[in-house]
């Protein structure tokens, strides 16, 4: 049995998507990027090593008493965070000669691994207009607006934690990956599974939830992911540092390719032909993940739906069973659907939108509210 850890990291424009009208919002960035980096079992102990050889460099050229994690966030940039976890950003006043050798160092690393076929990564990106299309559509649905009122009347603020995950770019580029990992185990060996590393931190985007990955692996049988486990710290973990530095280098690629920034020609010059991606297998995944699943927006749909309604269960158990439909009856009206306005309802609380329909046009329009 090969059994492969990996780690995931989001880079860019990760802001919710719509605001409760279905306007798009247009976020920090133009670009969601997601990574994700991997190693076999057989190479987890020396990749740690030489990740931690790396950090004791540079703690030892900044002079700190601890060896700094490599976030790139914290060292590449005209305009790097002054604070990090409540203390000064080790990398402020670095040498920028040093930082390119560090951030060239920790790619060779990872591509030493790669070339032993014991690594590789997966890399998901989308621009954040591409998704206005498809958003609004299942915004200005009839369907939408009446339940959506329905919801936010219970709860505003239960609703506003629904809202984030159902309008979370990231929730469907890790759709993407978490299908693309799976074709990837079973295109490397009969015998290759994954296991997925959450981080510490959870926001509001869904991905750090070790729910996502267990909903995932329902909805779409993902049966080579074996195992789900959340770390203590991502700065004591290697390979959290490693999609940190794959999602960030690919996050500025795609930026400069929309031309949101102009050239880095010295990250261009570390990555070189990197940029390509590198993997296990000479497979094409996503064509793999489309035969095999057909359309995968709607997959992804139904992880939005898993989570949302996971949230509004955690904050009101007994409305989330009378109100929302399970997840499997989400899965099946969406078959029956032309994917977009799928009620989320139960047929009780249909019946009690249809008696409620004159308050109901009295209720506030929030519409713009997150």
């Amino acid at each position: 049995m090969t059994r492969f850890t990996i780690a995931f990291d989001d880079s860019g424009g990760t802001e919710q998507l719509f605001k409760w009208n279905g306007e798009l919002i247009p976020g920090s960035h133009p670009v969601c990027v997601l990574a994700g980096a991997y190693v076999s079992d057989e190479a987890v102990d020396a990749f740690e090593d030489r990740w931690m050889a790396l950090r004791t460099e540079i703690g030892r050229t900044l002079g700190t008493t601890a060896p700094p994690p490599i976030h790139l966030r914290l060292m590449w940039g005209r305009s790097l965070p002054k604070k990090y976890r409540k203390g000064p950003n080790p990398y402020i006043g670095a040498d920028f000669d040093d930082v390119q050798a560090w951030v060239s160092e920790a790619w060779s690393i990872i591509e030493y691994f790669v070339r032993q076929r014991l690594a590789g990564w997966e890399i998901q990106f989308e621009r954040r207009e591409d998704y206005a299309d498809r958003g609004t559509r299942y915004f200005q649905h009839p369907v939408h607006g009446a339940e959506m009122r329905y919801l936010q009347r219970r709860s505003q603020k239960m609703y506003r934690g629904y809202h984030r995950l159902t309008t979370s770019p990231l929730l469907a580029l890790y759709t993407r990956a978490l299908l693309g990992v799976n074709e990837l185990a079973l295109a490397h060996s009969a015998h290759t599974s994954f296991r997925v590393l959450v981080d510490s931190f959870a926001d509001s985007h869904g991905i750090d939830e070790l729910e996502t990955v267990e909903s995932m692996k329902s909805i779409a049988s993902l049966e080579r992911i074996a195992e789900v486990s959340r770390v203590a710290d991502s700065d004591d973990v290697a390979l959290m540092q490693a999609a940190d530095v794959v999602a960030y280098s690919m996050f500025r690629v795609q930026m400069e390719r929309v031309g949101a920034i102009a050239e880095d020609v010295a990250l261009k010059r570390i990555l070189g032909r990197r940029r390509n991606g590198l993997t296990i297998s000479s497979a094409n995944l996503s064509h793999r993940a489309r035969r095999r699943y057909g359309d995968i927006g709607r997959v992804a749909l139904s992880l939005h739906y898993a989570l949302a309604r996971a949230h509004v269960a955690s904050k009101d158990p007994e409305f989330a069973e009378m109100a929302l439909v399970t997840v499997s009856e989400f899965v099946r009206r969406q078959r029956c659907s032309d994917g977009v306005g799928v009620s989320v309802l139960t047929e009780t609380a249909k019946a009690e939108i249809r008696c409620r329909v004159p308050h109901m046009a009295k209720t506030p329009d929030i519409a713009g509210a997150p």
